[in-house]
Protein backbone atom coordinates (compact mmCIF):
# COMPACT_ATOMS: atom_id res chain seq x y z
CA UNK A 1 0.00 0.00 0.00
CA UNK A 2 1.50 3.15 -1.36
CA UNK A 3 1.44 6.36 0.81
CA UNK A 4 1.63 8.51 -2.59
CA UNK A 5 -1.67 8.44 -4.50
CA UNK A 6 -1.45 8.22 -8.03
CA UNK A 7 -2.47 11.00 -10.17
CA UNK A 8 -5.12 9.84 -12.05
CA UNK A 9 -4.73 12.51 -14.97
CA UNK A 10 -1.22 10.95 -15.60
CA UNK A 11 -2.28 7.18 -15.39
CA UNK A 12 -3.65 5.31 -18.08
CA UNK A 13 -5.03 2.79 -15.93
CA UNK A 14 -5.33 2.02 -11.84
CA UNK A 15 -4.59 -1.86 -12.86
CA UNK A 16 -0.95 -1.06 -14.35
CA UNK A 17 2.19 1.69 -12.49
CA UNK A 18 2.66 4.37 -14.09
CA UNK A 19 5.81 4.90 -16.81
CA UNK A 20 7.93 7.62 -16.45
CA UNK A 21 10.66 8.54 -18.33
CA UNK A 22 13.15 9.49 -14.90
CA UNK A 23 12.90 10.69 -11.51
CA UNK A 24 11.96 14.26 -11.93
CA UNK A 25 8.37 13.46 -12.88
CA UNK A 26 8.26 12.12 -9.19
CA UNK A 27 10.56 14.22 -6.97
CA UNK A 28 7.97 16.26 -5.42
CA UNK A 29 5.47 13.49 -4.83
CA UNK A 30 8.62 11.95 -2.01
CA UNK A 31 9.93 13.34 0.87
CA UNK A 32 13.05 11.10 0.35
CA UNK A 33 14.15 8.19 -1.25
CA UNK A 34 15.14 4.85 -0.64
CA UNK A 35 17.91 2.95 -3.48
CA UNK A 36 18.32 -0.15 -4.08
CA UNK A 37 22.26 -0.12 -5.29
CA UNK A 38 23.18 -3.16 -7.28
CA UNK A 39 21.17 -3.20 -10.73
CA UNK A 40 20.33 0.56 -10.02
CA UNK A 41 23.03 2.65 -9.02
CA UNK A 42 25.95 0.22 -10.89
CA UNK A 43 26.29 -2.80 -12.11
CA UNK A 44 29.26 -3.61 -10.43
CA UNK A 45 31.89 -2.05 -12.55
CA UNK A 46 30.26 0.94 -13.42
CA UNK A 47 27.52 3.47 -12.90
CA UNK A 48 24.68 2.79 -15.14
CA UNK A 49 24.76 6.22 -17.18
CA UNK A 50 22.59 9.04 -16.00
CA UNK A 51 23.28 8.42 -12.24
CA UNK A 52 25.43 10.54 -10.98
CA UNK A 53 23.83 13.24 -12.69
CA UNK A 54 20.50 12.25 -11.21
CA UNK A 55 22.04 11.60 -7.56
CA UNK A 56 23.40 15.29 -7.50
CA UNK A 57 20.27 16.43 -8.80
CA UNK A 58 17.54 14.96 -6.19
CA UNK A 59 20.31 15.96 -3.71
CA UNK A 60 20.56 19.89 -4.70
CA UNK A 61 16.64 19.68 -4.49
CA UNK A 62 16.91 18.70 -1.08
CA UNK A 63 15.56 14.92 -1.19
CA UNK A 64 17.51 12.61 1.84
CA UNK A 65 18.62 9.60 0.00
CA UNK A 66 19.57 6.66 1.65
CA UNK A 67 21.44 3.06 0.16
CA UNK A 68 19.65 0.20 1.61
CA UNK A 69 21.55 -3.04 0.40
CA UNK A 70 21.51 -6.22 1.24
CA UNK A 71 24.80 -6.86 1.77
CA UNK A 72 26.69 -8.57 4.68
CA UNK A 73 29.28 -6.06 5.19
CA UNK A 74 29.53 -2.86 6.96
CA UNK A 75 28.18 0.12 5.49
CA UNK A 76 31.38 1.94 5.45
CA UNK A 77 32.53 -0.74 3.28
CA UNK A 78 29.82 -0.15 0.51
CA UNK A 79 30.82 3.74 0.88
CA UNK A 80 34.25 2.46 -0.06
CA UNK A 81 33.00 0.58 -3.39
CA UNK A 82 30.20 3.04 -4.14
CA UNK A 83 33.67 6.13 -4.59
CA UNK A 84 35.64 3.14 -6.44
CA UNK A 85 33.19 3.81 -9.00
CA UNK A 86 33.08 7.11 -9.22
CA UNK A 87 29.70 7.84 -7.14
CA UNK A 88 30.67 10.34 -4.47
CA UNK A 89 29.08 8.82 -0.61
CA UNK A 90 28.56 12.46 0.15
CA UNK A 91 25.55 12.09 -1.75
CA UNK A 92 23.39 9.92 0.53
CA UNK A 93 22.16 10.73 3.65
CA UNK A 94 22.80 7.38 4.98
CA UNK A 95 24.04 3.40 4.04
CA UNK A 96 22.24 1.13 5.36
CA UNK A 97 22.79 -2.51 5.02
CA UNK A 98 21.18 -5.78 6.13
CA UNK A 99 24.87 -7.11 7.82
CA UNK A 100 24.56 -3.55 9.51
CA UNK A 101 21.30 -4.96 10.61
CA UNK A 102 21.98 -8.52 11.40
CA UNK A 103 25.36 -7.19 13.48
CA UNK A 104 23.15 -4.98 15.63
CA UNK A 105 21.31 -7.49 16.45
CA UNK A 106 24.20 -10.03 17.45
CA UNK A 107 25.44 -7.42 19.51
CA UNK A 108 22.27 -6.41 21.52
CA UNK A 109 20.98 -9.96 21.59
CA UNK A 110 17.39 -7.82 22.16
CA UNK A 111 15.07 -10.75 21.80
CA UNK A 112 14.08 -14.47 22.44
CA UNK A 113 15.74 -15.82 19.46
CA UNK A 114 18.96 -13.95 19.97
CA UNK A 115 19.27 -14.49 23.20
CA UNK A 116 18.86 -18.56 22.04
CA UNK A 117 21.23 -18.57 19.63
CA UNK A 118 24.34 -19.43 21.03
CA UNK A 119 27.68 -18.31 19.46
CA UNK A 120 29.07 -21.29 17.30
CA UNK A 121 27.94 -20.94 13.52
CA UNK A 122 28.03 -23.40 10.74
CA UNK A 123 28.57 -20.53 6.95
CA UNK A 124 26.56 -20.08 3.73
CA UNK A 125 29.73 -17.66 4.11
CA UNK A 126 32.38 -17.59 1.36
CA UNK A 127 35.33 -15.54 0.70
CA UNK A 128 36.13 -13.02 3.43
CA UNK A 129 32.12 -12.24 3.96
CA UNK A 130 32.85 -13.59 7.81
CA UNK A 131 36.04 -11.52 8.24
CA UNK A 132 33.88 -8.62 7.40
CA UNK A 133 30.72 -9.76 8.98
CA UNK A 134 32.43 -10.00 12.60
CA UNK A 135 34.94 -7.21 13.62
CA UNK A 136 33.16 -6.42 17.25
CA UNK A 137 31.85 -10.01 17.14
CA UNK A 138 34.39 -11.83 18.90
CA UNK A 139 31.89 -14.04 20.96
CA UNK A 140 30.71 -15.32 17.28
CA UNK A 141 32.82 -18.78 16.20
CA UNK A 142 33.14 -20.35 12.90
CA UNK A 143 32.71 -23.84 12.95
CA UNK A 144 33.46 -26.55 10.14
CA UNK A 145 31.25 -29.33 11.71
CA UNK A 146 27.86 -28.71 11.74
CA UNK A 147 27.32 -30.60 14.94
CA UNK A 148 29.10 -28.31 16.93
CA UNK A 149 27.11 -25.84 15.82
CA UNK A 150 24.58 -23.47 17.30
CA UNK A 151 23.32 -22.24 14.23
CA UNK A 152 23.51 -21.19 10.59
CA UNK A 153 25.01 -17.89 9.33
CA UNK A 154 24.09 -16.91 5.49
CA UNK A 155 26.06 -14.66 4.35
CA UNK A 156 27.46 -15.27 0.93
CA UNK A 157 27.14 -18.01 -1.66
CA UNK A 158 29.60 -19.42 -3.57
CA UNK A 159 30.06 -17.89 -6.92
CA UNK A 160 28.42 -20.52 -9.97
CA UNK A 161 26.96 -22.45 -6.71
CA UNK A 162 23.19 -23.38 -7.01
CA UNK A 163 20.85 -24.29 -3.90
CA UNK A 164 21.33 -28.04 -4.52
CA UNK A 165 25.18 -27.41 -3.84
CA UNK A 166 24.07 -26.30 -0.48
CA UNK A 167 21.82 -29.26 0.26
CA UNK A 168 24.24 -31.60 2.19
CA UNK A 169 24.50 -28.48 4.53
CA UNK A 170 20.69 -28.29 5.18
CA UNK A 171 20.13 -31.95 5.46
CA UNK A 172 22.54 -31.97 8.25
CA UNK A 173 21.49 -28.55 10.22
CA UNK A 174 17.53 -29.34 9.38
CA UNK A 175 18.45 -33.25 11.43
CA UNK A 176 20.35 -30.67 14.41
CA UNK A 177 17.11 -28.42 14.49
CA UNK A 178 19.89 -25.80 14.21
CA UNK A 179 18.13 -22.13 13.74
CA UNK A 180 19.57 -19.83 11.17
CA UNK A 181 20.68 -15.82 10.35
CA UNK A 182 20.56 -14.72 6.80
CA UNK A 183 21.74 -11.37 6.79
CA UNK A 184 21.25 -11.19 2.37
CA UNK A 185 17.75 -12.08 1.85
CA UNK A 186 18.47 -11.54 -2.36
CA UNK A 187 17.88 -14.99 -4.19
CA UNK A 188 20.03 -13.62 -7.23
CA UNK A 189 22.15 -10.64 -8.01
CA UNK A 190 23.39 -9.04 -10.92
CA UNK A 191 26.89 -8.72 -11.37
CA UNK A 192 29.32 -7.93 -14.83
CA UNK A 193 28.16 -11.07 -17.13
CA UNK A 194 25.52 -12.09 -15.86
CA UNK A 195 23.48 -13.13 -11.95
CA UNK A 196 24.59 -15.31 -9.48
CA UNK A 197 22.68 -16.94 -6.65
CA UNK A 198 22.27 -15.15 -3.33
CA UNK A 199 22.02 -17.18 0.13
CA UNK A 200 18.13 -15.82 0.12
CA UNK A 201 17.90 -18.56 -2.46
CA UNK A 202 19.52 -21.11 0.03
CA UNK A 203 17.72 -19.54 3.25
CA UNK A 204 13.74 -19.77 1.22
CA UNK A 205 14.75 -23.43 0.83
CA UNK A 206 16.22 -24.03 4.23
CA UNK A 207 12.21 -22.48 5.26
CA UNK A 208 10.74 -25.05 2.76
CA UNK A 209 12.26 -27.64 4.45
CA UNK A 210 10.89 -26.45 8.02
CA UNK A 211 13.98 -24.89 9.31
CA UNK A 212 13.35 -21.71 11.18
CA UNK A 213 14.87 -18.65 9.58
CA UNK A 214 15.48 -15.13 10.50
CA UNK A 215 15.74 -12.47 8.20
CA UNK A 216 17.89 -8.79 8.05
CA UNK A 217 17.16 -6.71 4.93
CA UNK A 218 14.70 -6.34 1.94
CA UNK A 219 11.95 -7.49 1.89
CA UNK A 220 11.36 -7.79 5.11
CA UNK A 221 9.66 -4.76 6.69
CA UNK A 222 11.56 -4.78 9.87
CA UNK A 223 14.59 -2.75 8.66
CA UNK A 224 12.47 0.11 7.90
CA UNK A 225 12.40 2.06 11.06
CA UNK A 226 16.09 1.73 10.57
CA UNK A 227 15.89 3.28 7.09
CA UNK A 228 13.74 5.92 7.78
CA UNK A 229 15.54 6.87 11.02
CA UNK A 230 18.56 7.17 8.98
CA UNK A 231 17.08 10.19 6.68
CA UNK A 232 15.96 12.17 9.18
CA UNK A 233 12.38 11.46 8.55
CA UNK A 234 9.17 11.90 10.67
CA UNK A 235 7.21 8.70 10.55
CA UNK A 236 4.49 10.32 8.72
CA UNK A 237 6.84 11.00 5.68
CA UNK A 238 6.57 10.38 2.61
CA UNK A 239 9.08 7.73 1.62
CA UNK A 240 9.67 5.82 -1.78
CA UNK A 241 11.53 2.47 -2.27
CA UNK A 242 13.55 2.64 -5.73
CA UNK A 243 14.91 -1.22 -6.79
CA UNK A 244 15.29 -2.96 -9.48
CA UNK A 245 13.79 -6.34 -7.77
CA UNK A 246 9.99 -7.45 -8.12
CA UNK A 247 10.50 -9.69 -4.94
CA UNK A 248 12.89 -7.78 -2.80
CA UNK A 249 12.86 -4.08 -3.33
CA UNK A 250 8.94 -3.81 -4.43
CA UNK A 251 8.34 -6.47 -1.90
CA UNK A 252 9.88 -4.17 0.87
CA UNK A 253 8.10 -0.87 -0.04
CA UNK A 254 4.78 -3.31 -0.10
CA UNK A 255 5.83 -4.66 3.49
CA UNK A 256 6.58 -1.19 4.79
CA UNK A 257 3.81 0.42 3.66
CA UNK A 258 5.51 2.92 1.05
CA UNK A 259 5.71 3.94 -2.85
CA UNK A 260 7.61 1.34 -4.82
CA UNK A 261 9.67 2.71 -7.70
CA UNK A 262 10.11 -0.07 -10.02
CA UNK A 263 13.67 0.30 -12.26
CA UNK A 264 13.14 -1.34 -15.46
CA UNK A 265 16.91 -1.74 -16.61
CA UNK A 266 18.36 -3.24 -13.57
CA UNK A 267 18.02 -7.53 -12.88
CA UNK A 268 14.66 -7.68 -14.94
CA UNK A 269 16.26 -6.34 -18.11
CA UNK A 270 15.88 -9.35 -20.13
CA UNK A 271 12.44 -9.86 -19.17
CA UNK A 272 11.22 -6.24 -20.28
CA UNK A 273 12.78 -6.14 -23.53
CA UNK A 274 16.71 -6.32 -23.09
CA UNK A 275 17.87 -2.52 -24.25
CA UNK A 276 18.63 -0.82 -21.60
CA UNK A 277 17.19 3.09 -21.35
CA UNK A 278 14.09 2.15 -23.13
CA UNK A 279 10.37 2.10 -21.62
CA UNK A 280 9.26 -0.78 -20.77
CA UNK A 281 6.97 -2.81 -23.11
CA UNK A 282 3.29 -2.40 -20.85
CA UNK A 283 2.44 -5.96 -22.35
CA UNK A 284 5.70 -7.04 -20.92
CA UNK A 285 5.19 -5.18 -17.87
CA UNK A 286 2.02 -6.57 -16.79
CA UNK A 287 2.91 -10.32 -17.60
CA UNK A 288 6.17 -9.42 -15.14
CA UNK A 289 4.55 -8.53 -12.48
CA UNK A 290 1.92 -10.94 -12.76
CA UNK A 291 4.28 -13.58 -11.98
CA UNK A 292 6.02 -12.05 -9.53
CA UNK A 293 2.98 -10.79 -7.51
CA UNK A 294 4.45 -7.37 -7.35
CA UNK A 295 2.90 -4.00 -8.91
CA UNK A 296 5.02 -0.80 -8.71
CA UNK A 297 3.40 1.95 -8.42
CA UNK A 298 5.82 3.87 -10.78
CA UNK A 299 7.75 2.76 -13.41
CA UNK A 300 11.37 4.19 -14.53
CA UNK A 301 13.53 2.69 -17.79
CA UNK A 302 16.58 3.39 -15.27
CA UNK A 303 17.66 5.56 -12.47
CA UNK A 304 18.02 8.73 -14.05
CA UNK A 305 16.76 12.67 -14.10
Amino acid sequence: MSQLPRDASLAASDARPLIVDGMAALVDRVDGLVLDQWGVLHNGAEPYPGVVDCLARLRDRGTPLAVLSNQPRPGERIAERLAALGIDPALFTAIVTSGDDARDFFKRRPDAFYRALGHRFVGVAEGDSVELFTPGLEDLVRVDDPAEAEFLLMLRAREGATVADYQPLLDVALKARLPAVCANPDHIAPHPGGVHMCPGAVAARYEAMGGIVRYHGKPHAAIYERVRSSLGLPPDARVAMVGDSLMHDIGFADAAGIMGVFVAGGIHLDDLGGVFGARPDNDALAVLCAHEGRAPDWVVPSFRW
